[in-house]
């Protein structure tokens, strides 16, 4: 799993810290570097598909993500997992937002001014 990364690729894989967001220029591994840290996260039981959140910026990306990690046969099931496009994943939420039922706030309840001081 960590085989052929570089140090700072491991070292992505396999920190602790979550979030984790990875930002880096075209072809410099991120899809790796991605994939390997949900199958390492997955092999190690700290991770579960349900806490999984992998953001892209385009579909083509999202879609090499899913088919990565299908080829890693990780034991988890991928279909649980929210690996999206930004797009896709805003336009999900934006129609939750929208069919949730949420009660109404409650009036703002201010109090009162206080007197103004009578001088003599």
């Amino acid at each position: 799993m960590l085989h052929g990364l570089d140090a700072e690729q491991r070292a992505a894989v396999t920190t602790l810290a979550s979030p984790l967001a990875i930002v880096a220029a075209a072809g410099s591994g991120k899809t790796t570097v991605l994939t390997r840290r949900i199958a390492y996260r997955s092999a190690h039981g700290t991770a579960t598909p349900q806490h999984v959140l992998a953001l892209t910026f385009t579909r083509e990306a999202a879609a090499e993500l899913k088919r990565r990690l299908r080829r890693l046969d990780i034991r988890e099931p991928i279909e649980e997992m929210s690996v999206e496009n930004l797009d896709r994943m805003l336009a999900v939420m934006g129609s939750r937002k929208r069919t949730r039922r949420t009660p109404p706030l409650p009036p703002c309840q201010r109090p009162a001014p206080p007197e103004p001081s009578r001088m003599a």
